[in-house]
């Protein structure tokens, strides 16, 4: 049984932070919290300063802390620019 997913993008202003496949994951926006899975309606919003949770395609979980951005979900990709990124590795 194939994992649905889709591609995340994460990047700073400096550079590209993340890009893989993905299962899910929760950020806060303007809106509250959002969790992203595939296949989600498109979708523009403001993101708060919070922890990004992402569920990696493998099942593993990684957090990004983004101190605010855009997010942006369009044809099964999800683009993050983030005004600034501390990444947990």
């Amino acid at each position: 049984m194939d994992i649905i997913t889709y591609r995340l993008i994460i990047l700073s202003i400096k550079k590209k932070i993340f890009d893989e496949f993905v299962r899910k994951i929760h950020v806060i926006s303007d809106e509250g919290g959002l969790e992203i899975y595939p296949q989600h309606i498109s979708l523009l919003t403001i993101i708060k300063p919070s922890t990004i949770h992402i569920t990696k395609k493998c099942g593993d979980n990684k957090l990004i802390y983004l101190y605010g951005g855009i997010l942006e979900v369009k044809l099964n990709n999800v683009i993050i620019l983030a005004d600034t990124v501390i990444n947990d590795s």
